[in-house]
């Protein structure tokens, strides 16, 4: 919330030089991309026999807001604000298989799937696998090395990259995800008490269970 604030401070800063209409059309738009969150449909799976081993299934239909980071780059004038990263709410760890099946119109642009680590190193902590139609076999890469200095787990979260628009497209991509675990994800419009039980849940699990 603290550095949010702080990229909207800047972002006020920045759009005072434009004049008032160039102002209210850029407003505009990151108002309304802001909005255009990835629907997310997650699927229960039985994992009554083993727990360990049971993995999460999502339906993800991919926002379609173009390049967002270049957008920011060359329209703002703000070099690292915008991000086309859009959480799974997946986590997964290294040498985990994941089945990513994509259904998308033919002959077109598709998004990229992203294992990262979490408390990596900023030149090496994300992975990217281009997506194809149909089914993709993934084996989730082990990026955290035993050399570093600072110990973590391994594995973190995962994420999709759509850098394309409705007009490059056509309808929007829909990438179903079979693997890793599920961890609670909070988009705009999203139940706020639902989230914060989903939240005490899962922490309550990490205590108990923190590999």
């Amino acid at each position: 919330m603290f550095k949010k604030k702080i990229a909207l401070l800047s972002l006020v800063s920045i759009i005072s030089n434009f004049s008032l209409f160039t102002t209210n059309v850029l407003a505009y738009e990151i108002k309304e991309n802001s909005k255009k969150i990835a629907s997310t449909e997650v699927i229960k799976k039985d994992s009554s026999k083993n727990k360990k081993t049971s993995k999460a299934k999502k339906v993800i239909t991919v926002a379609q807001n173009g390049n967002t980071h270049a957008k920011a780059r060359d329209n703002l004038k703000m070099t690292y604000f915008g991000t086309d990263y859009q959480s799974t709410g997946i986590v997964a760890k290294p040498g985990e298989e994941f089945v990513v099946y994509v259904q998308a119109e033919e002959n077109v642009p598709l998004p990229t799937i992203a294992f990262s680590q979490h408390e990596g190193f900023y030149s090496n902590w994300v992975r990217w696998y281009q997506l194809k139609p149909g089914k993709n076999v993934i084996t989730v890469p082990e990026i955290y090395s035993n050399s570093w200095e600072k110990k973590t787990a391994k594995g973190g979260a995962v994420y999709l990259l759509n850098r394309y628009t409705k007009e490059e497209q056509g309808k929007a991509p829909v990438v179903t995800i079979e693997g890793g675990e599920t961890f609670p994800l909070y988009n705009e419009g999203d139940d706020k008490e639902q989230f914060l039980k989903e939240l005490k849940e899962y922490k309550k699990k990490l205590d108990e269970d923190p590999e």
